[in-house]
Order: C-alpha cells, then structure tokens, then sequence
C-alpha cells in the first residue's frame, strides 16, 4: 500500500496539537477476490483498532 498524497490543514493557534488531514492510499488488490463492501468493511474494522478517533464521515 502506499501514499498518493497527503493534505494537512494549518494549526489554528498555540493550543491546537492536532492538523486534519485527508490522504490518499493505493492498495493493489489483483487476485485478492475482494470486492467493496468487503474492503470498506476490513478497512473500518483495522483502522477502529488502530487509530484513536477513527471516524469517516
């Protein structure tokens, strides 16, 4: 997998500790028989477990 491009948002002040950001990820999933659904599925459950906040909107 790898990063496409990554965009991050300015800090707003001296107490912002967090820049939002939007990215782009590119999976090649040749012969993998998965299709969306299932992939959204996987991606939602990893990514809950692994990243504090995790939410797509």
């Amino acid at each position: 997998m790898g990063t496409s491009f990554i965009i991050f948002s300015p800090l707003e002040n001296d107490e912002d500790k967090f820049k939002e950001n939007v990215n782009l990820l590119m999976q090649d999933l040749t012969g993998q028989n998965i299709d969306l659904d299932k992939y959204v599925t996987k991606f939602q459950k990893v990514n809950k477990n692994n990243v504090d906040e995790f939410n797509i909107n």
